[in-house]
C-alpha cells in the first residue's frame, strides 16, 4: 500500500471513529425507522427516540437511524396505532387508550383513571411490576410490539379569568379534553361541558372563545403554547399519563437479527432517561409558563381528593367495562405502594 493509501486509510478510521462509530459499523446497512407522534415537536417524548437510535446503534452495530414525526403529522392516537398494526407506520408513542381502542385490550384504560397514582414512584412500580409484564407479551399478536411504559407526566388543566381548585369551578365549562370513553365520564362527573376539538385545532378555538379550558402535562402545554391563549394553570395531576413505543410487528421483523436483539432492553432502559426528562421537563415548563405570565396554582391533597371523590363513579363504571382481574390487582398494588 502506497504511503498516500495509508494515510488516507488513517484518515478514513479517524472520521469513523469522531462519528461514534466502529470500521464495521461504517460500512453496515442503515436501518430508518420512523416514529410518529401527536406531542407538538420539541416533547421530551421525541429526544427520548433519538436516544433510543444511538443506543441501538452502539450494542447492535448497526447505524440505527430514527426520523420523528411529531405534531400529529400522520394522524391522531387511534390513526396511529392503526397504522402500527397494519404496517403502514413503523413505529409510534401511544397512550393506553388508544391501544385499548385498536386491540379490544381494554386493560391498557386501568392506568388513566382518575387520581389514581399518589405519586409518580408509585405509578412506575406498578406500571413496570403488574400492568407491563400483564399486557406487553399479548400485544404481539395484535401485531404490536411493546416493552416498557414511558412517562408523560401529570394532565393539568388550564383555563381564563379564573382557577380551577374545586370541582364547583368546572360547571358548565366548555372544555377541550381527549375524546375518551373514560375522560369524558370523568370530567362529566365534574360538571363540564366536553367539547370534542382536535389537538391541530386547539390553539385557535381558544384563542376566539369556542371552549373555555382544557387539560394535558405540562409539556404539551408549553410546547403547544397555549400560555399565549389561557391565563392559567391548575396542577390538578388528575392522571399520571403513561405512553409507550410501539413498533410494527411486521417492521420489527424486517429489522437485522442483531437489532432485534437489543432493542427491548434498550427500549426498557430508556425508562428512567425518560422519567428524568419528564421530571426536569415538569419543573423547567411551570417555571417557563410563570415567565410567560401564566398564573400557576398548586392544589392541596384535600383539593386535589374532592376531585377524586366526585369522580368515583368512574371507578365503579369502568371496573365493569374494563372486566378484567387486573382492575383490582392493580388497586391492590397501588395501595401496598403507598
Amino acid at each position: 500500500m502506497s504511503k498516500r493509501k495509508s494515510i488516507l486509510s488513517i484518515a478514513v478510521v479517524i472520521a469513523v471513529l469522531a462519528m461514534g462509530l466502529t470500521p464495521a459499523m461504517a460500512k453496515a446497512e442503515t436501518v430508518k425507522m420512523r416514529v410518529a407522534g401527536t406531542a407538538p415537536s420539541g416533547h421530551f417524548g421525541y429526544k427520548t427516540c433519538q436516544e433510543m437510535g444511538k443506543r441501538l446503534t452502539e450494542k447492535s452495530g448497526v447505524k440505527v437511524k430514527i426520523n420523528v414525526l411529531g405534531d400529529a403529522v400522520l394522524g391522531g392516537d387511534i390513526e396511529l396505532v392503526r397504522g402500527v398494526q397494519n404496517g403502514s407506520i413503523d413505529a409510534a408513542l401511544a397512550c393506553g387508550f388508544a391501544i385499548a381502542n385498536i386491540t379490544g385490550m381494554k386493560e391498557f384504560q386501568i392506568a388513566e383513571l382518575p387520581f389514581l397514582f399518589p405519586t409518580k414512584k408509585v405509578a412506575y412500580k406498578v406500571l413496570d411490576d403488574t400492568i407491563g409484564p400483564s399486557l406487553f407479551p399479548k400485544l404481539r399478536d395484535k401485531g404490536i410490539m411493546a416493552w416498557s411504559f414511558w412517562d408523560l407526566g401529570y394532565r393539568h388543566m388550564t383555563s381564563n379569568g379564573k382557577a380551577i381548585l374545586d370541582p364547583s369551578d368546572l360547571d358548565r365549562m366548555k372544555m377541550r379534553i381527549p375524546q375518551l370513553p373514560m375522560f369524558i365520564d370523568m370530567f362529566k362527573a365534574w360538571g363540564v361541558n366536553p367539547v370534542p376539538i382536535s389537538r391541530g385545532e386547539l390553539y385557535s378555538a381558544l384563542q376566539q372563545g369556542v371552549i373555555d379550558g382544557q387539560e394535558n402535562p405540562v409539556g404539551v402545554i408549553y410546547n403547544g403554547k397555549l400560555q399565549e391563549v389561557q391565563d392559567s394553570l391548575s396542577l390538578t395531576g388528575h392522571v399520571e399519563m403513561q405512553y409507550f413505543l410501539i413498533v410494527s410487528r411486521s417492521f420489527f421483523e424486517k429489522l437485522p437479527e442483531k437489532v432485534q436483539k437489543v432493542f427491548p432492553e434498550v427500549v426498557v432502559g430508556l425508562a428512567s432517561y425518560n422519567r428524568e426528562l419528564s421530571d426536569k421537563d415538569d419543573v423547567d415548563g411551570i417555571e417557563k409558563l410563570k415567565k410567560d405570565g401564566m398564573k400557576v396554582y398548586e392544589l392541596s391533597l384535600e383539593q386535589k381528593m374532592k376531585f377524586k371523590k366526585a369522580a368515583e363513579s368512574v371507578y365503579g363504571k369502568w371496573e365493569k367495562e374494563i372486566n378484567s382481574p387486573l382492575f383490582n390487582q392493580v388497586l391492590e398494588a397501588v395501595s401496598v405502594s403507598k
